[in-house]
């Protein structure tokens, strides 16, 4: 398997906590999971995926 992972330098941008967090959803449940997420602040980024996860924030 392949896991890419994006590095930067975040203070500079403002973002003083960096975390990666992989959620199991339910399929049929998958776009309104990643709606709700996305609309919260603190979420900078999050992708539905394949693999052990389904969603990557």
């Amino acid at each position: 398997m392949l896991y890419p992972t994006v590095q930067y330098d975040h203070e500079p941008l403002g973002h003083g906590v960096e975390a990666l967090r992989r959620l199991t959803v339910v399929p049929r449940a998958l776009a309104a999971k990643g709606r709700a997420l996305t609309a919260r602040p603190e979420v900078r980024f999050a992708a539905a995926v394949t693999g052990r996860a389904e969603l990557v924030l």
